[in-house]
């Protein structure tokens, strides 16, 4: 199960296992086009996947998910292990 880390410190769990539509259930959950962070300290092999545009839409700080990896990440995040987003 991917967690998904909202804005408001609040953590749930994501089933990317469900259908052959991970684009969409990602786009979803950060609310629009995502791209990945990897390798990041604090991730533990993990992969974040953040809104994209988050910065430029000026998305609320994460706290949580900037605290895991050290620096700021902005809007609802989803973490994913290595197996689970090919």
């Amino acid at each position: 199960m991917a967690t998904l880390i909202k804005v408001d410190g609040t953590r749930s769990e994501l089933d990317l296992k469900q259908g052959p539509r991970v684009v969409t259930l990602l786009q979803d959950a950060v609310g629009g086009c995502f791209e990945p962070l990897s390798g990041a300290i604090g991730l533990n092999g993990q992969t974040m996947w953040i809104n994209e545009e988050g910065l430029l839409r000026g998305l609320p700080t994460n706290e949580a998910a900037s605290r895991l990896i050290g620096h700021r990440v902005v809007g609802d995040v989803v973490l994913t292990s290595p197996d689970e987003v090919g």
